[in-house]
């Protein structure tokens, strides 16, 4: 999990049922974001996105806006209960590995 820091331009912003995607450019690398509720994100804030790059995308798990200290994640909670409940029949243990990543994610931001 890598942290990337910079000014975010050519903003893109698209509101779905589950959350909001937001593309963008930090520091001239494309970035990908999916957030649970929508992204408060403007042109030339500041923002740190934690993630990793797959296929030449930063593919963000949480962002942290220092500009207008706007912040914002994955779904957490909702899948590490599910992976909690649903363990013992090894179906949660997917659900457990995405949910510690995406808090990960968050810590990583929330903290830099």
């Amino acid at each position: 999990m890598e942290v990337l820091n910079g000014i975010a331009k050519k903003i893109h912003i698209t509101q779905q049922k589950e959350g909001s995607t937001t593309t963008c450019e930090i520091n001239g690398k494309p970035v990908e974001l999916h957030v649970f509720s929508k992204a408060v994100i403007n042109e030339g804030d500041e923002i740190a996105v934690a993630g990793k790059f797959s296929r030449g995308v930063f593919k963000a798990r949480a962002y942290k806006n220092t500009t207008n200290g706007a912040s914002g994640k994955r779904w957490v909670f909702i899948l590490l209960g599910l992976g909690l409940m649903l363990s013992p029949i090894l179906v949660g243990l997917p659900m457990l590995f995405i949910g510690w990543r995406n808090m990960t994610a968050y810590n990583l931001v929330k903290n830099s």
